[in-house]
């Protein structure tokens, strides 16, 4: 398995702050970009389906 499927980078803007918590076992990241724009992802492996895959990335 190549590194590069492990990770995936976000390159759209210029990010200044980041932050993550778990709640019920759903990990969500923030992040502030340099117009102090809040971003965030949601990962929640309890959708996980063998069609997308075993890696985080693709959820």
């Amino acid at each position: 398995m190549r590194d590069k499927a492990l990770v995936r980078s976000y390159r759209d803007r210029t990010y200044v702050s980041t932050a993550m918590v778990r709640h019920n076992g759903t990990t969500v990241a923030f992040a502030m970009d340099d117009r102090r724009r809040i971003y965030y992802s949601v990962l929640d492996m309890e959708q996980a389906s063998a069609a997308k895959g075993e890696l985080d990335t693709a959820y």
